[in-house]
Parts: structure tokens; C-alpha cells; sequence
């Protein structure tokens, strides 16, 4: 008889409960086999290895079943597994399978290695482990946060107040005159298209375009304006019933600041100049004055010492902290750069501080991989992001990548059903309906130019942005068909004069339905499985929606979705479906979105 063990992650029968498990309740683990045996759970968190052996439970349609309680109390963050079993003086593993999006794993001889199995470079889950997040969330997201729409304005580039920024004949590495008063002007162009929350790109005083060479964290850039125009940004942001968000660059400042000041641009004494200088602790020097750590090997970018109090003190911790000082003025929250470089002490003392001073904010990471899994494989480390005393949301690369790869075809729905299903099951949900889900950001080429230029796919691309869980934020300009390849081409100025209305009006469009019904905002999500169209329901109280999307060539498809007492509504055409009329023809990159009619 040929050895067989069952296990899927992602069903109550053999997992309970599903995904993400908050600290102090018990997880219920269950695998089965054909023949009698001996189970160990293997796992790796933030205490290191541990082993612990299943209980023989019974025998049931011919598999014998074995369960352990698990107590998650003394865990936080990720806890890797996979299963040990020995049976007739052999030795199997069930681990993940090769894809390891969890479900149903593999049985395998060899034992998975953790490390070794991260790349060198990237920090990701390691192969063939399945995973259980453990969070202990006392804050829940705002709500302001979870149901609104995010615009990223990258400030050089997007207005200013006296011109349009494509007038200006500059190279993309120079600074364009785009500037906080330019953005006060396109306030109702936002609120018009549906947007409610604005990110900006730092705004501090510092060299250059992007700023993300920080200067003084107490000033505005003069490029952008001063105090007095910031503080008319924040007045007009909140009549309109907006929130805005800064870009907290706390890793490392630049070389010509006056905490550095390596070119001895500012008044005070610099880290560089002097060892007497009181900023000389805030940096990590190799060889004094001319060897130190930077962010990515660029010398202009000295990296701070995250564990140094006086710092500490200075970024967020004393009452007139930058940190602090700017919530006061009105902002809404914190996106902070880099934050894979920044200490779990760092992060944490951050967020204590932010939450201080308004419950109400938001704090946002930048990490470009699954933030849920993240190891530094150098430290062999686990990373514990979203446990709920660090940050509240993160950008989505993730999401980013698969609804590209579906997007352009390269994933069945059913490809993209299981994937999307494993990002589910390893955040805390609380969390997963707070995910930064972009078009775009000023690190990657504009998302017109990924998918070549192909506006149907373009327009399929917003359409699960708009409707799949998380929080979605539009890069400056893609609602409008903005090209662009890699940094800076990425950053070309808005097109005011040459705007894509149809590009457009279709995001206007998905933004308004999205905008118009809770479902696409807190809803459930359940994928209904299906060979040529990715179909999913939506569905929040009495609101209950289909989105039937089609990246195939032209097929007709049944609604196997009516029965006698159903009918769907195509909210854009408004045509009915019912058992009567329960077909419809969807062309390639073409799409349906259903909402179920009250009976």
C-alpha cells in the first residue's frame, strides 16, 4: 500500500482557525494518514527551532488522524512549519508545496532547510515551509484609511502654481518647479476624480528633486514653499474632507544636512566636521571622517545609528519631536521609507509615539516584498512587521506583481485565485484590508509602460485594484496614461495638456463604484473557481457583488451564478440577468461587475 498523509492549510479540517491567528488562542492542527505513525510539527519563529509531537486521535474512513493543540501565547509575528513523520523505519516530511502559496503541500524525503533556501539578496518566505502569522492587535486601522482612495504625488513633478510642468524642457534628474500651491490648485481635480487621501513625496528641506536627501526635517523645501503655504495645504485638505500623509525618510539624512554637513552648507557643526559635533552619535562612521555607512553603498546617503537615544529623541520621542510636530500641524500619518532597514526597536518606538499623539493616524512601511515573511537571512533573523505595534499597512508589491502577471494573461484566474488566497492566509485580516494597492510608485516603471502600452489591459488592471480588498492608491498620472520606464523616466511631469480622458473617465468610473458601496471596501472575498474567467464575489451585509473578468479570447459565458430567485444588475449598463437571460458575451479584456437584486 502505497504511504499517503493528508494536510491543507487553508481548510478548517485540518487547520483551525484559518489564517492569521491573534496571540493567546489556540491553533488546532490535524493531519491524517492511511497507515499508523509517528508526527512531529516542526517550527521556527522568533524562539528558534521547536519540535512538537501530534496526539493519535482516531481512525475515520480509513485514515487514522492525528491533532495537536497549539498555544500561540509566548509567539509573535510569522511561525514557520512543516510536519515530521516516521513511519516503518523511515523518514518523510510534508511540507508546502513548490509554489508555497499554502493549500495542500507535498510529501518528501528531503527535510527543508530554512536559510539556506532565502535568497542572498531578497528577503522572502523560505521554500517549503507553510506559515501561521500570530498578531496581538489592540489599534484597529482607521477607518478613514481602509475605505479611501490614496493619491501619490511626487511634488517636483505634479504642478506648480503658474504653469504646467510639461512646458518645462529639463532633464528628468533635475528639479521641474513642481510645489505646494501647484497641488492646493488641483485640490478639486483629486476630490472630482475620488480621491480622498494624499501622499506626498518628502517635503523637507533638502538637495535635488526627490528630497529623499533630507536637509532639516523642521523646514518645508523652498522649492516647495514655506510653513505658511504648507499650513494653507493642510486648510484646504481638510474642507474638502481629505487626509494627507507624509513621507518620513528616518533611516538616514543626507550628506549635506546640517546633522552631516559634509560641504559645510549649514551653520551648525556636522557630524563630518567634528567629533565634538552633537550629531556625531547619530551616525555609524568606519574610518572618521570620510568612511561611514550609507543606504545603498551612495555616500550622500549617511545612515543614522536607529539605537542612538539622542536621536531617538529628536525623530520621535521628546514632546517636540519631528515625528510629533508635524501630526500637530495637521498630518494624517507617516509612509516610512525604507522601513525593511528600520529596527524593530526603531519601528516600535515610532509607532508608540504616532499613536500618542493621534489615534487616529496611519502608519505605512515601504517594503517591496511580502511583509508578513520577511527574514534577514544574514542576521537569521524573522521579521515581525504587522503584529500591531510597528505599522498598519504596507505597499503591496505582491498584489502588485500578480495582477500584472494576470493582467497580461501570464496567470490563469485559477493561478491567481490561489495566490491571492495565500496572501489572505498569512496576514492578519485586520491588516489585509489596510494593504497599499498601487498602480505605480516612483520606484518602478509607470504600469501603462509594464503592460506595453495596452490601454484594455490597463483598464482590467483598475478594475481589480478597485475591487479586491485593500487600499488603493494611484501613482500621479496613471489615471491619465503617464508612461514612463525605470527611475527617472518613471518621473516625468503630470500631462495637463495631454491628458488620456478615456484612460481617464474609466478611472473615474472604478473609483465612484468603488467609492459608492461598502462591499468593495469591507467586504468578504470568495473566489468562484472557473477555467476561462476570474469571477469573485464581493459581499457585505445586504450588498452582494460579482466581478467576472476575462483575459482570454472571446468566449460566451454562462452565468452559473442565477438561479430562478436571483438576478444581477451590470451596475455600468444597468441590464438585468436573470434565469431567463442568463448569458452574456465577454470579449477578451473585458469585464462585468454583477450586483445581486433584491427579490
Amino acid at each position: 500500500m502505497t504511504f499517503k498523509v493528508l494536510y491543507d492549510s487553508q481548510d478548517k479540517d485540518f487547520k483551525k482557525p484559518f489564517g492569521a491567528v491573534r496571540q493567546k488562542e489556540k491553533i488546532e492542527f490535524r493531519i491524517k494518514t492511511n497507515e499508523l505513525c509517528d508526527i512531529k510539527l516542526i517550527t521556527n519563529s522568533i524562539l528558534g527551532f521547536e519540535s512538537f509531537h501530534l496526539d493519535y486521535l482516531l481512525k475515520e474512513k480509513n485514515y487514522y488522524n492525528y491533532f495537536i493543540e497549539f498555544d500561540t501565547s509566548k509567539y509573535l509575528g510569522p511561525i514557520y512549519y512543516y510536519f515530521e513523520i516516521n513511519h516503518n523505519g523511515k523518514t518523510y516530511y510534508y511540507t508546502n508545496n513548490d509554489d508555497v502559496i499554502g493549500g495542500i503541500g507535498k510529501l518528501d524525503f528531503k527535510e527543508p532547510d530554512f536559510y539556506n533556501s532565502i535568497d542572498k539578496t531578497l528577503e522572502r518566505k523560505p521554500e517549503l515551509f507553510y506559515q501561521v502569522y500570530i498578531y496581538d492587535i489592540k489599534n484597529k486601522v482607521p477607518e478613514w484609511f481602509k475605505t479611501g482612495i490614496t493619491y501619490h504625488i511626487f511634488v517636483d513633478r505634479f504642478n506648480d502654481e503658474y504653469s504646467t510642468l510639461e512646458d518645462v524642457d529639463k532633464d528628468l534628474a533635475d528639479v521641474y518647479g513642481g510645489n505646494l500651491k501647484g497641488i492646493i490648485k488641483k485640490l478639486d481635480y483629486l476630490k472630482d476624480l475620488g480621491v480622498d487621501i494624499i501622499y506626498l513625496s518628502p517635503i523637507f528641506e533638502a538637495e535635488g528633486h526627490h528630497k529623499y536627501n533630507i536637509g532639516d526635517y523642521e523646514k518645508i523645501s523652498s522649492d516647495f514653499g514655506d510653513m505658511d503655504i504648507f499650513k494653507q495645504l493642510i486648510s484646504e485638505i481638510k474642507k474638502r474632507d481629505m487626509y494627507i500623509i507624509l513621507d518620513g525618510v528616518f533611516n538616514h539624512s543626507g550628506s549635506n544636512s546640517k546633522y552631516f554637513n559634509k560641504d559645510a552648507k549649514y551653520d551648525s557643526l556636522g557630524a563630518y566636521q567634528s567629533k565634538d559635533s552633537k550629531y556625531y552619535s547619530w551616525y555609524k562612521f568606519i574610518d572618521y571622517p570620510d568612511k561611514y555607512e550609507c543606504w545603498d553603498n551612495i555616500d550622500t546617503l549617511p545612515e543614522y545609528d536607529q539605537e542612538n537615544k539622542q536621536l531617538q529623541d529628536y525623530l520621535f520621542d521628546r514632546e517636540n519631536s519631528i515625528v510629533k510636530k508635524w501630526l500637530n500641524l495637521g498630518i494624517d500619518g507617516w509612509r516610512l521609507d525604507a522601513a525593511d532597514l528600520l529596527s524593530d526597536n526603531y519601528l516600535t518606538s515610532i509607532y508608540k509615539n504616532i499613536k500618542e499623539i493621534n489615534p487616529n493616524s496611519i502608519i505605512i512601511g515601504e517594503l517591496w516584498n511580502d511583509a508578513s515573511t520577511f527574514i534577514r537571512k544574514e542576521e537569521k533573523k524573522i521579521k515581525t512587521y504587522m503584529c500591531g505595534n510597528k505599522i498598519e499597512s504596507v505597499t503591496n508589491y505582491p498584489l502588485h506583481g500578480l495582477i500584472i502577471n494576470y493582467s497580461k494573461g501570464d496567470f490563469t484566474p485559477k493561478t491567481f485565485c490561489k495566490k491571492i488566497y495565500s496572501l489572505i492566509e498569512n496576514f492578519p485580516i485586520e491588516y489585509y484590508y489596510a494593504l497599499w494597492n498601487f498602480t505605480g510608485t516612483h520606484d518602478i516603471p509607470r504600469i501603462l509602460t509594464i503592460l506595453n502600452d495596452d490601454v484594455n489591459v490597463l483598464k482590467i488592471y483598475a478594475v481589480l485594484l478597485m475591487t479586491l480588498p485593500g487600499v488603493p492608491m494611484i501613482y500621479y498620472g496613471d489615471e491619465v496614461g503617464l508612461k514612463g520606464g525605470d527611475d527617472p523616466d518613471n518621473r516625468r511631469p503630470f500631462p495637463w495638456n495631454n491628458m488620456n480622458m478615456d484612460i481617464y473617465n474609466h478611472f473615474k468610473e472604478i473609483i465612484a463604484i468603488r467609492n459608492n458601496f461598502d462591499a468593495f471596501k469591507k467586504g468578504s472575498i470568495h473566489f468562484i473557481e472557473d477555467d476561462n474567467f476570474l469571477i469573485y464575489e464581493r459581499k457585505y451585509e445586504d450588498e452582494t457583488f460579482y466581478i467576472v473578468l476575462n483575459n482570454t479570447p472571446n468566449k460566451v459565458f454562462n452565468i452559473n451564478l442565477i438561479s430562478d430567485n436571483i438576478k444581477l444588475k451590470d451596475i455600468q449598463t444597468e441590464q438585468i440577468y436573470d434565469a431567463s437571460n442568463n448569458k452574456f458575451k465577454l470579449k477578451k479584456l473585458a469585464y462585468k461587475i454583477l450586483k445581486k437584486e433584491k427579490t
